[in-house]
């Protein structure tokens, strides 16, 4: 289980470093865009150029909110891995205790254990990861 557990954590590790510097290379131009439009503004408005500087930071913000969306997806990605881990984790520890007729107290006691075993190992890889 941990060998799985760190596999998905490497993989999902360089993916979000990449789209993180995406985000980065993405925002600049919002920024730079939005920065020299303000430094501007008396100008644009002299020239009635308004709607070609907004239609402009649109522009720059679609391409940067693909990004964003993208590394939103792979958080949901992780966190959907991470749950159906956990409640395989789960389901393996229900059986085991159905397969060799353990009594109800050390059932529930194993179950208990499971589940805040997942919950610690989701926490220790989104920990790992910031």
């Amino acid at each position: 289980v941990t060998v799985v557990y760190i596999c998905i954590q490497r993989f999902y590790a360089a993916t979000s470093r990449q789209l993180r510097r995406l985000g980065s290379i993405s925002r600049s131009p919002v920024f730079t865009h939005f920065g020299e439009t303000l430094a501007g503004l008396s100008t644009i408005r002299a020239f009635k150029v308004q709607r070609q500087f907004l239609k402009e930071l649109e522009r720059k913000l679609d391409m940067d909110l693909v990004t964003t969306f993208l590394f939103i997806c792979t958080n949901r990605w992780i966190a959907f891995i991470l749950e159906c881990m956990g409640n395989l984790i789960v389901m393996f520890a229900g059986m085991f205790t159905l397969l060799y007729h353990i009594d109800g107290g050390k059932t529930g006691l194993s179950i208990s254990y499971a589940l805040s075993i997942t919950v610690y190992l989701n926490f220790l890889i989104k920990q790992t990861l910031e």
